[in-house]
This record gives structure tokens, sequence and C-alpha cells, in this order.
């Protein structure tokens, strides 16, 4: 299941289609997007960092108990005539590669940390100006996301009572996100 499942989860990501549609330029979409949900609302943080330190924060920012769901946004340009092109399957040449985070519910005994992630893409031109709907289902970019993102989350399982649960005992357990 890779598109957002929880209302927070949409919340975060209309607000980066938004986002998008008012902040493309001709060098593409930079400084870096983050949007973060909490009980207070809703807030917008431009990272003008690499992209490794951008997923670095993310991953870090995201493990406050408040935040219900978070969104970073990557730019990315592809020459769609290359083989990484023609594997991306992509229409456009830029994209907006997107990592979501929606926190588990309450009532989720036991959750894989990485499980609560999604990734899309939101491709996009400046010139003449188009703007895709995001994509949940490109495979090539959820590999990417996902590569690139499991460096800074480690392969874990979170107990509805904070418990943290690593190694060989993990393979017992089946995420209820995993279909």
């Amino acid at each position: 299941m890779n598109h957002p499942i929880t209302d927070a989860g949409r919340a975060v990501v209309q607000r980066i289609e938004e986002y998008v549609k008012a902040k493309i330029t001709p060098k593409g979409i930079w400084p870096a997007p983050m949007f973060v949900l909490t009980s207070r609302g809703t807030e917008l943080v431009e990272m003008n960092l690499p992209d490794n330190k951008i997923l670095e924060v993310f991953s870090r920012g995201i493990q406050h108990s408040e935040v219900q769901a978070a969104i970073v946004g990557l730019d990315r340009a592809v020459d769609l005539n290359s083989r990484e092109g023609r594997q991306s399957g992509q229409e456009l040449e830029d994209v907006l590669v997107c990592t979501l985070f929606e926190r588990a519910g309450a009532l989720t005994d036991q959750v894989r940390t990485r499980d609560q992630f999604r990734f899309g893409i939101i491709e996009y031109k400046f010139r003449p100006r188009v703007i895709r709907d995001i994509k949940w289902e490109n495979r090539f970019w959820i590999n990417q996301g996902q590569n690139e993102l499991y460096q800074f989350v480690p392969d874990t399982i979170l107990g509805a009572d904070g418990t943290l649960i690593m190694g060989p005992s993990m393979r017992k357990i089946v995420s209820p996100y995993v279909h």
C-alpha cells in the first residue's frame, strides 16, 4: 500500500502539491520543501541542504511524538532518453520525489518503522507550465526513495508501549501496514 492512508497524510500531500504549483522556477523547486503536521497545525520548512542532509533532517524530525504526518520533496531531473529515464517511466524530465511519513494509529500494537513511509512523484515542467498530480505507483522512484531514506531509518519495529524491536526477533512480526 503506497499511498496516503490517514487524513493527516492527505493534508500534507495537498500542501506540497499546492507548493509545487506556486514555486516552480526555471531552476526547479528549491529550496527543498518539507511540511510537518502536528496538533498545532502545519509548518513549512524550506531546506537549502544536500539531498542526504535533507533526508537526515526529515528522518530525525519525524521522530518527535507530536508529528502526525510529514512530507519532503527532492527535486530531480532525468534525461528521458537515458537508461534511467526509460526505467523511470516518466513523461516529463523534471520530477519532485516525495517521501511521506504517516504516524501509525493508536490502535496499532506494533508497526515496522519503515512501513510508515510512502513514496510518490510530482512530474512538472516550467515552460510550457505542466504539473501532474502526485503518482504513488512508480516502482522506479519508490525503490530510489527507499534506498535513499533507509540510510537514515533503521529497520525496527515499534510497539505501542514504546518498545523497540531489532534483529532476529523481527521476523516473527508482520506489520498491519503491509498487504
